[in-house]
């Protein structure tokens, strides 16, 4: 007798990942207009820790959500099957993270330099139109860095910006951790696992405490904590479900710590490192929250669709802006009222447009093989 094969879903989680979406194309929005010396919410000196912070913390957020249902779906296979099919693990990944990667990645080291030399309007931004033009940016050494899921190491370690996708590095840090986790989950027992993601967060704690350089750098470089907390937070949900939900559903004690999360977002209340650990934390028991379906408004249909193509949102939405914010630069700038609501309103329809179209077009055909031929 065959086990017939279900989808696993969790209400909420599409309505998480279209907030973080959301809230990287905000920040990047306001620091495109600063970084060009047009008045922008960075200016605001109440709202410049929120600010700064705001796109790092969506994707903070996108972490947690990826260490959690990563986690969540390979206990489940290890426990269904005694097994892990790490062929059809990497493949899955590669069917729904490379095509739209290597899309954006290739746009931007080839097109978008030829469009802006090109087309001088582009030089009324004239930080990112800076960044395009300047050819040590597009070194062979930058080039195989992000085409080897290594921009992490490209942006902050040989300062290569590359205007349209030096976004990939969070998908660059996912990707290296989908190398190493099937791996523990398939080696070490239910038992073990867990004290291997309190390792790994007790590591980063000593890295960022540490006065080695080298330690530091990685630190920096690759952070995979965020993704153990969201492990530990699937362990929690799978193995210890009574507890977990017994926990969640006590209104009592969800109230305060979602208050404490959004003083979290907008205050420093710690050091940075540990306030971003307290952060995904946070993010871990929002998550939590969403699964036992106390927060309905992450189930609204237009906001679960969101969500779902958020990845496009992510990776389109930086074009997007290169391409719109010149033409409100040059003519809309005297009436910051009306620039405001042009940028925003155009940013955001056509990102949304466009991820739908790739979705719908591009990214689906992939996905297809992905459900057809790769599931566990």
């Amino acid at each position: 007798m065959t086990e017939k094969k279900t989808k696993l879903h969790f209400n909420g989680l599409d309505g998480l990942r279209a907030i973080a979406a959301c809230a990287v194309v905000f920040h990047h929005i306001e620091f495109f207009k600063f970084r060009d010396g047009i008045i922008s919410l960075f200016d605001n000196s109440a709202l410049k820790f929120f600010m700064y912070h705001i796109g790092e913390n969506g994707v903070l957020l996108f972490f947690v959500l990826s260490g959690f249902l990563i986690t969540y779906l390979l206990l489940d296979e290890k426990e269904r099957f005694n097994r892990i099919s790490l062929k059809k693990f990497y493949l899955r990944r590669v069917s729904r993270i490379w095509p739209l990667y290597y899309l954006v990645v290739l746009t931007s080291f080839f097109l978008l330099p030829v469009l802006t030399n090109h087309i001088k309007y582009f030089s009324a931004t004239p930080y990112n139109y800076s960044q395009v033009t300047n050819l040590s940016n597009y070194t062979i050494k930058s080039f195989i860095l992000f085409i080897t899921f290594l921009p992490n190491v490209a942006l902050l370690v040989y300062e290569k910006f590359i205007v349209g996708c030096s976004q990939v590095w969070s998908v660059g840090i996912e990707e290296q951790f989908y190398i190493f986790w099937p791996l523990l989950i398939l080696i070490f027992s239910k038992k073990q696992i867990r004290w291997i993601f309190i390792f790994i967060i007790m590591f980063y704690c000593v890295t960022h405490l540490s006065l080695n350089p080298y330690l530091k750098l990685i630190n920096r470089i690759f952070i995979f904590q965020y993704m153990a907390i969201g492990s530990l937070g699937a362990i929690a949900y799978k193995y210890y479900h009574l507890q977990t939900m017994k926990i969640i559903r006590n209104r009592l004690l969800v109230y305060p710590i979602l208050l404490l999360l959004l003083c979290s977002l907008i205050f420093q209340i710690a050091d940075g490192f540990f306030q971003k650990l307290l952060l995904a934390i946070l993010f871990l028991f929002l998550i939590l929250t969403s699964i036992s379906n106390h927060l309905t408004v992450l189930n609204n249909k237009y906001v679960v669709y969101l969500g779902k193509i958020s990845y496009g949102i992510y990776m389109y939405h930086f074009m997007v802006m290169y391409l719109i914010i010149p033409i409100a630069n040059k003519y809309l700038v005297d009436n910051l009222y009306v620039y405001n609501l042009v940028i925003y309103f155009s940013v955001f329809l056509l990102t949304i447009m466009i991820s739908h179209l790739s979705y719908k077009y591009f990214e689906s055909y992939f996905l297809r093989i992905k459900e057809k031929k790769f599931n566990s």
